[in-house]
C-alpha cells in the first residue's frame, strides 16, 4: 500500500497536545509559550483513541525556531516525549509551523508583509517590527491569540489589533531559504531521539492559522486585503514581466515600471454595482495580482514538501479552500500546481462549516473529491461535540453519534482519508463516544478493503480559476458554492464534485443524468457534455473565455443576458450563523435573460425580467437561488435514483450508503437492489452495506 493509498484509508486523531504561539513568543521562563502543560491529559485522549484502533496520530510539534537564526527545541522535545514515551504501538505525522519569528522581520524588512497604507521604506519597516503594530495573527484579536475553544490556562498579554505590519510576505525567497533551513534543523533533530521509527511524515503549515492563507485574508477591515511590502511590489513586477514580456506596460495600463503597484483594496474588492466591475472587465492588473499571490503560496507549499520528501517521508499541506469567499486573495487558487507536484502526499482542510449541525449535510471547504483524484485528501474533522460549552453542531450524545457517522461515511463515501479532531480538551472524553469511535474504526477496516466506485448519478461543478477573475463577492460566493451544493445535498441522491478542470481532462461524464454548474464563469474551451443530460448554469456562466464579454454566455447555453433594474430577491441566510455571509447577501449586479426564440420561461423578477429560462437541455438561473425542491423536480425529468425523501442528505458508493434527515422520515428506500425501510426523526441517522 503506497502513501496516498494508506492516508485515504487510515483515520488519525489530532490533539492540542504541543499547542502554542504562532509565531514563536518566549515566555517567562525563557521557554516557547505553549498554551497548556496538561500533557498526561492529552496522553490519556491519546491513549484512548490507540485502544480504539486508531494507530496514527498528529499534533501540533514546535519547528524550534525562535528568533532570526535561533533555535530551542525544548518544547520539540516535551511534545515528542508526551506522546511517544512508553508508546511504540502508535504512528506519529506532526503538524509543523514555518512563520518567522517576528524579529526576523526587524532584520528582513523588503521581505516583511505590510498592509495598505502601511510603512514604506525598510528603515519603518525594521522599527516596528516587535511593537504593538506588528501584527503576529493576520487577524485583529483584541484579547490576543484565540486559544480556539481550548481549556487553556495561557491568557494572552499582547492584544493583536491595527498592526500596519505582518509577517513574511508569502513571496520572500529569503523565508523560503530560512524556513527550509527551518525544517531540516528539525527533521534532523528528530531523527536523533529514539522515535525517528515512528515518524511518517510532517503536515507543513505556515500564514494565518497556519492554513497557508494570506495574512488578513479575513478577520480585518477590506482595506487590509493584499501585501504592499516592498520585496512583494519587486517579485510581483518579475511576475508580470515573465508573463507578458514586452506588452506588460500596454496590458497593466502604465507608461513604465515606476508606474506598477500592487493593486488598491478599493480596485480589488471595491464596488461591483456593474457587471464588468465584478468580472475586471478593465483591470487585468487585478486578475494577475490573484494569480501571482496563489502562485507563491503554492510554490512555498511544494517547496517545502520536496524538503521533506528528501527524506522519504509523508509530507503533505493544507489548502485548495475555494468555497470561502476569499480564495482568490486569499492565495488558495493554484490547486493544479499542488495535486500535480511528485513531492506531495496530501492535501487537507478542516470540515465544512456551514450548515454542519445533526440534521445538516456539512460538507468541505474546498472540492476534496475532485482533488482526492491525484492526491490524498484528509478531511479534518473538528465538529464540537455535545460535550463542548459551545454545542454548535450536537446538543446531545445521539447527536454527536450522528455527527460520527456523517462525517465518516461522507470521507469513506469520496474514498477519501480524515482526522478526529479534539480542539476543546474534552470533546471526546465520554466512555460512550469512545466505543463509536471504535465501532467506526471496525466499519472503516471493512469498507476500505473493497474498492470503491461512485454510484452518484448528479454532479456539482466549481472552478477555482474564475474566482481569479472576478472581484470578491461573498454573497454571490456563499449562495453558488455553499448554499446551492447544501439544497443539492438535500435532494435525497448522493452527488459527487468535480472541478471544471477535471472536464478538461476528458473524464467520463456518462454517468451523470443532471450536472450543476456552480459558478464556472471563465470557461476556457469547450467541454464535451453527454448527449441526454441536462445542465443547471448559474449567474453569468463563460462571461470570462479569452476576454470578458457578456455575450459568452449565450454562445454556451443558447441564452442570451443583461443587466437588470430588478431589486435582489431575498436570499435566505436565516439559518446562517456568520454575520458576514448574512451581511453581504446582495454585493453583486442582478442579472436577467432575454427574450428569445426557443426559450422556456421559468421564473420573473418582480419588475418582469426573465429570472430562469430553459434552452433545450440548458436551464439557466440568472439569480443564485434556486431550491431543494428545483432541484429534485429536474433530478427526477432526467431520471436520476433519488436515494431518499427531500430533506434527507444522502453519502453513498457502492459499498455504504448513509442517510441522513432534517426532518422525520418513515419510507422505503432502495439500495444495492433491495428495500429497506427507514423511520428516522430529523438529525438522526441510519446506513446500509451493500
Amino acid at each position: 500500500m503506497d502513501n496516498k493509498d494508506m492516508l485515504r484509508k487510515s483515520p488519525f486523531f489530532w490533539s492540542r497536545l504541543g499547542f502554542g504561539y504562532d509565531p514563536t513568543r518566549i515566555g517567562d521562563d525563557g521557554k516557547p509559550i505553549v498554551f497548556s502543560k496538561n500533557f498526561e491529559g492529552y496522553r490519556r485522549i491519546h491513549d484512548s483513541f490507540r485502544d480504539a484502533g486508531i494507530k496514527y496520530h498528529t499534533t501540533i510539534l514546535h519547528s524550534g525556531w525562535v528568533g532570526d537564526g535561533k533555535y530551542d527545541y525544548s518544547l520539540t522535545d516535551e511534545t515528542l516525549y508526551a506522546l511517544l514515551k512508553d508508546n511504540p504501538d502508535i504512528y506519529y505525522m506532526p503538524r509543523v509551523k514555518l512563520n518567522v519569528p517576528p524579529d526576523w522581520c526587524k532584520n528582513h524588512p523588503e521581505d516583511t508583509f505590510v498592509y495598505f497604507n502601511g510603512p514604506k521604506t525598510s528603515e519603518e519597516i525594521s522599527a516596528l517590527a516587535e511593537t504593538l503594530k506588528h501584527d503576529y495573527l493576520g487577524m485583529d484579536s483584541p484579547e490576543g491569540y484565540p486559544v480556539n475553544c481550548g481549556n487553556s490556562r495561557y491568557v494572552d498579554d499582547r492584544p493583536n489589533t491595527g498592526g500596519v505590519i505582518s509577517l513574511q510576505s508569502f513571496s520572500s525567497l529569503q523565508w523560503r531559504k530560512d524556513a527550509k533551513e527551518t525544517l531540516e534543523r528539525l527533521i534532523r533533530h528528530i531523527n536523533e531521539t529514539p522515535f525517528a521509527k515512528q515518524i511518517i511524515g510532517y503536515h507543513i503549515g505556515f500564514g494565518m492559522c497556519a492554513e497557508n492563507y494570506q495574512w488578513a485574508a479575513w478577520g480585518r477591515k477590506t482595506q487590509d486585503h493584499g501585501d504592499y511590502g516592498i520585496g512583494n511590489r519587486r517579485r510581483f513586477i518579475e511576475f508580470g514581466k515573465n508573463k507578458y514580456g514586452t506588452d506588460l506596460f500596454d496590458v497593466w495600463g502604465v507608461n513604465d515600471e515606476a508606474e506598477i503597484e500592487i493593486p488598491s483594496p478599493e480596485l480589488l474588492i471595491g464596488p461591483k454595482s456593474k457587471i464588468e466591475q465584478l468580472f475586471y472587465a478593465n483591470s487585468k492588473i487585478c486578475v494577475d495580482y490573484y494569480e501571482f499571490i496563489s502562485k507563491c503560496t503554492s510554490d512555498a507549499i511544494v517547496d517545502f514538501c520536496k524538503t521533506v520528501k528528501r527524506h522519504n517521508l509523508i509530507a503533505g499541506a493544507f489548502y485548495g479552500y475555494t468555497y470561502i469567499y476569499e480564495a482568490a486573495y486569499g492565495g488558495h487558487c493554484d490547486i493544479d500546481n499542488v495535486i500535480n507536484s511528485p513531492y506531495i502526499d496530501f492535501l487537507a482542510s478542516p470540515k465544512g462549516y456551514y450548515r454542519s449541525s445533526a440534521g445538516e449535510p456539512g460538507g468541505e471547504q474546498g472540492p476534496s473529491y475532485s482533488m482526492n483524484r491525484k492526491i490524498a485528501w484528509l478531511d479534518e474533522i473538528d465538529n464540537p461535540t455535545h460535550l463542548s460549552p459551545n454545542k454548535s453542531s450536537a446538543e446531545t450524545l445521539e447527536e454527536t453519534k450522528t455527527l460520527l457517522y456523517r462525517e465518516a461515511i461522507k470521507n469513506w463515501s469520496y474514498g477519501q482519508g480524515f482526522w478526529w479532531m479534539d480542539l476543546g480538551d474534552g470533546w471526546y472524553s465520554d466512555e460512550e463516544i469512545m466505543t463509536e469511535i471504535a465501532k467506526i474504526t471496525k466499519l472503516g477496516e471493512h469498507i476500505t478493503s473493497i474498492e470503491r466506485k461512485s454510484i452518484s448519478e448528479i454532479l456539482f461543478v466549481v472552478d477555482e480559476y474564475s474566482s481569479k477573475h472576478m472581484s470578491v463577492s461573498g454573497g454571490l460566493s456563499n449562495a453558488l458554492l455553499y448554499e446551492t451544493q447544501t439544497r443539492a445535498r438535500l435532494a435525497g441522491a448522493p452527488i459527487d464534485v468535480l472541478r471544471l478542470a477535471d472536464l478538461y481532462d476528458k473524464i467520463d461524464l456518462s454517468q451523470y443524468k443532471l450536472i450543476i454548474f456552480a459558478n464556472c464563469f471563465w470557461i476556457k474551451k469547450p467541454i464535451k457534455l453527454p448527449e441526454n443530460t441536462i445542465c443547471i448554469w448559474n449567474y453569468t456562466p463563460g462571461i470570462v473565455k479569452e476576454n470578458y464579454d457578456l455575450n459568452h454566455v449565450k454562445t454556451l447555453t443558447g441564452m442570451a443576458m443583461k443587466e437588470s433594474t430588478a431589486s435582489h430577491p431575498s436570499l435566505d441566510m436565516s439559518f446562517c450563523r456568520n454575520s458576514v455571509m448574512k451581511q453581504r447577501g446582495c454585493d453583486f449586479p442582478v442579472m436577467a435573460i432575454r427574450d428569445g426564440d426557443g426559450i422556456e420561461i421559468m421564473d420573473r423578477y418582480d419588475n418582469g425580467d426573465i429570472k430562469t429560462a430553459r434552452m433545450k437541455n440548458h436551464i439557466l438561473y440568472s439569480y443564485p437561488d434556486i431550491t431543494t425542491e428545483d432541484i429534485r423536480k429536474i433530478a427526477l425529468e432526467v431520471g436520476c435514483r433519488m436515494s431518499a425523501p427531500i430533506n434527507c442528505t444522502v453519502y453513498a458508493d457502492n459499498r455504504i450508503t448513509g442517510f441522513f434527515p432534517a426532518v422525520d422520515i418513515d419510507c422505503d428506500v432502495e439500495v444495492y437492489g433491495r428495500t429497506e425501510h427507514i423511520k428516522l426523526k430529523g438529525k438522526e441517522y441510519c446506513y446500509f452495506l451493500a
